[in-house]
């Protein structure tokens, strides 16, 4: 097994072959004056499997391109099987047309994978989970909750509640109030199909004084993450920590999180951030340590 480090993972691709003691491959790359995109790969040996560790996280069409490059050229050069490592997984959002018309990004996305050589596609939270079941080759989605909640053990002894929005909300503040000895409740939200306004509902509960974690898959302009802090802090909530596995903080959501009242926002480094203190390094290591045994 190789490692490829693309150019928007670097960092998490030399800590996975560290941790699996792979040979680390380091593209040949440059980017043209108009724009495009250059790589020259190593040789390959017939044998050879090789990991793409790849973001597709902002520059999302930059950081995919890339990605689809990477792996197109290693199929050229005859390479067994390609895997791609994408920790976050653009175009996720569109799993499905929800008005006449709407393309289905997610699905033109993965096609585009599988047409440029990858045989198999690992990734982290990604947000429409169920959409992979429906996906042209082998996926992986791991969870990346449990290691968040370990380092939010860490930084606090005492949760008292986990609120997670959306459908998948309850699965992921029950996982997350297992690991922190809390109490969980998910958060009811809807978003407008054409305004992409987002409401909230949470369920009764008595917070004065109690310590609240919330948690969601994603961060990006924080609208429905900072209703969530604001209204838990209304319901005298002590102290709110903000967490999420992919946080994108556009247009300064976090600045916007913490004016409503979180004292903390913990996030992963499947983005660069300020706030990323969590590796997904170790996750995957596992994760392609097992697969290869």
């Amino acid at each position: 097994m190789r490692i490829v480090a693309g150019p928007a993972s670097r960092g998490v691709a030399v800590e996975v072959g560290g941790m699996l003691g792979a040979e680390l491959v380091h593209p040949q790359f440059k980017v043209f004056p108009d724009g495009e995109h250059y790589f020259r790969l190593p040789d390959v040996d017939p044998s050879d499997v090789f990991v793409i560790v790849q973001g597709t996280h902002p520059p999302q069409d930059k950081n995919l391109v890339q990605l689809l490059l990477i792996s197109s050229g290693l199929r050229d050069l005859g390479a067994r099987k390609i895997i791609a490592v994408v920790p976050y997984l653009a175009y996720a959002r569109q799993d499905r047309a929800f008005l006449r018309g709407e393309v289905v990004s997610f699905t033109a996305v993965l096609n585009l994978m599988k047409s440029a050589g990858i045989e198999e596609l690992v990734t982290i939270n990604v947000h429409a989970p169920w959409a992979l079941q429906n996906a042209p080759m082998k996926a992986a989605n791991l969870d990346a909750i449990p290691e968040i909640m370990n380092q939010i053990a860490q930084l606090d002894k005492r949760i008292d509640y986990v609120f997670s929005p959306g459908k998948k909300g309850e699965v992921m503040s029950r996982t997350a109030a297992s690991i922190l000895n809390a109490e969980y409740r998910s958060v009811r939200s809807s978003r407008d199909p054409v305004t992409g306004e987002v409401r909230i509902e949470l369920e009764e509960t008595d917070l004065k004084g109690r310590n609240v974690v919330v948690i969601d898959d994603m961060i990006s302009t924080g609208s429905t993450m900072i209703q969530i802090v604001r209204e838990v802090r209304n319901r005298g909530a002590a102290r709110v920590i903000a967490a999420c596995v992919h946080g994108l903080f556009i247009s300064r959501a976090d600045a916007q999180i913490f004016a409503a009242g979180a004292e903390k926002i913990v996030t992963t480094d499947t983005i660069p951030t300020p706030y990323s203190v969590v590796r997904v390094s170790k996750l995957i290591s596992e994760y392609l340590r097992i697969r290869n045994e």
